[in-house]
């Protein structure tokens, strides 16, 4: 695989996603840095770097003249000093394509259902052994069978899968910045105890069914299976 090259807007949505579909414009900075395994070689130096991919997000953000000169589709939206997922999207069509004609995409529709109801997809089998009780796994029956009905009835089943997919993940994060207050970054892989830059670093969650209320670690992206980079002993 060749190094990544101009950071495009797929990669800034992905990050974003990432991040559970909401961050601050640091925040999602990192996040393109890890996804790009710490390769900004594309760019003349780290200014370059993040200057221009923050110009990918003003150019489809509204509130930014940027975007007013530019015409990019709006993808984002600003709230206070942080940035979200705008919806509705369309789904995987071309941009001159029109709502009513764009198809859904189908494993883009059942990709964004098991994030929903399972807290997202991850590689990490630990997290995915979720331990529900019976009142709880009856309400995830009862929200499936919900969400079922509201894409098949849907205008734009993407878009609905998109936006309930934007809520959850709102869910999801709380608590994220209080875990990483509590729980500050210390320069090292806690998975090996070996040094580790705070680019790489990703806040794992050990109590999967508490998330970021429980207990929390920094490890490299090999050691939370979320990445290529390694501290040099996790594999």
């Amino acid at each position: 695989m060749g190094k990544p090259g101009q950071v495009t807007l797929a990669d800034v949505e992905k990050a974003l996603r990432d991040l559970g579909g909401e961050a601050t414009r640091a925040e999602i900075l990192d996040q393109l840095t890890r996804n790009r395994n710490g390769d900004i070689s594309y760019y003349r130096d780290e200014h370059n770097y993040q200057t221009t991919a923050f110009q990918v997000i003003q150019q489809h953000c509204r509130p930014y003249k940027k975007q007013e000169v530019y015409k990019g589709a709006i993808r984002f939206e600003r709230v206070g000093d942080r940035f979200r997922l705008a919806y509705p999207l369309g789904d995987e069509a071309d941009e001159d394509e029109s709502p009513g004609q764009r198809q859904p995409n189908k494993r883009l529709l059942e990709t964004m259902k098991t994030e929903v109801l399972e807290g997202f997809t991850f590689s990490n089998p630990r997290r995915n052994a979720l331990k529900l009780d019976e009142h709880d796994a009856a309400l995830v029956a009862s929200v499936k069978a919900a969400l079922d009905a509201a894409i098949l009835s849907a205008h734009m089943p993407s878009a609905v899968a998109k936006r309930i997919h934007s809520l959850a993940a709102r869910h999801r994060m709380k608590g994220r910045a209080a875990a990483i207050k509590r729980h500050p970054f210390a320069g090292v892989c806690e998975a090996s105890g070996q040094p580790l830059e705070k680019k790489f670093a990703q806040l794992d969650e050990l109590d999967p069914e508490l998330g970021y209320a429980g207990r929390v670690q920094w490890v490299c992206p090999q050691a939370n299976k979320n990445g290529s980079h390694s501290c040099g002993v996790c594999k």
